[in-house]
């Protein structure tokens, strides 16, 4: 299995503004405010590219960001700011977003929650192009 999600949560973590809590896993409840997750969701073999020997050349690959806000006057332009700067991050990385959409928050919905989809084919060196 190509496995990038180590890059892909810290690409995502070190673009974070000082005090934005982070984690490589969906949180339901999170502890700290504001709070970014960024997850995989998606991992299968591109069979467009597997060899004759089944070996995986590259993969397409899937990630979930979740972005929460509860600040009192202003908890949406803080998630969207936020939004933002991951989406850029992503781009970057060369994934595509395919979904991004303001959801209630069913944990708690004084917080103000965002979740977006990214998309992307990696080959076996690491390298990522847009789907």
């Amino acid at each position: 299995m190509i496995d990038i999600e180590p890059e892909v949560t810290a690409n995502v973590k070190k673009r974070l503004p000082a005090g934005v809590h982070f984690s490589a896993t969906y949180q339901p409840r999170p502890a700290k405010f504001p709070h970014v997750s960024a997850e995989e969701t998606a991992n299968s073999v591109y069979a467009k590219t597997q060899d004759s020997a089944s070996l995986e050349n590259h993969a397409s690959v899937g990630y979930e960001v979740n972005i929460y806000s509860n600040k009192e006057g202003g908890k949406k332009t803080e998630a969207r700011a936020l939004l933002a700067v991951v989406d850029a991050g992503m781009a970057e990385m060369g994934f595509s977003r395919i979904y991004c959409q303001p959801i209630p928050n069913l944990a708690d919905a004084t917080v103000y929650r965002i979740v977006a989809r990214y998309a992307a084919v990696v080959d076996n060196e690491h390298r990522i192009y847009q789907k």
